[in-house]
């Protein structure tokens, strides 16, 4: 098994993992205020009570964009931290594992399909209607914070061969994310 294949296969599985932590931290924050939240593959389903505090709806709807951007800053953390005395070297299959996390970043790209009147990713949508901005503002203020952590994230690795080895890595990205919420996390988890 080479080494293009396997960076494909872990893209593949990191894909519904980093969706599924992204929802446990709506489902544990909802729980923690003592809310009856339901866990599906792609969502969590809670009945707010009404009035909904501002707090609760902020901190229910960031907890999943926040494990996101702690899997981020770690992984570029945790690949700086592994990768600053060697940039000339070879990744080894330990710097790819933390590059993975650091390619949570490219969450905040999705802005760019959506459009002011449908902007996404939509949990930050949400966060910045709900401090009285335009749903818009934040997804289009990260997107530049995630560009930056990705362009970031491909310089820790060798010049000369830092593209070729990332393309595996988001095909494996995609078809994960689209088998994950296409086929098997319906069967899942309904």
């Amino acid at each position: 098994m080479g080494p293009h294949f396997l960076r494909f296969f872990l893209g593949i599985l990191m894909a519904p993992t980093v969706i599924l932590l992204h929802e446990c931290g709506h489902y544990f924050v909802a729980n923690a205020f003592g809310l009856t939240p339901s866990f599906h593959f792609a969502e969590i389903r809670v009945t707010l009570p009404q009035p909904c505090p501002p707090h609760v709806l902020r901190l229910g709807v960031g907890a999943g964009p926040a494990v996101e951007a702690s899997l981020a800053l770690g992984g570029l953390f945790w690949l700086w931290h592994r990768r600053r005395h060697r940039l000339t070297s070879s990744v080894t299959p330990a710097d790819w594992i933390a590059t993975y996390p650091a390619l949570c970043a490219a969450r905040w790209l999705r802005c760019l399909y959506g459009t002011p009147a449908q902007p996404v990713p939509k949990d930050e949508a949400m966060l910045s209607a709900s401090f009285g901005f335009p749903p818009w503002l934040l997804p289009y203020l990260l997107a530049p914070a995630a560009l930056m952590l990705l362009i970031l994230t491909i310089r820790l690795h060798p010049r000369g061969n830092r593209l070729i080895p990332f393309l595996p890595v988001f095909l494996g990205l995609f078809l994960g994310a689209f088998l994950w919420l296409k086929m098997v996390g319906p069967w899942l988890l309904p």
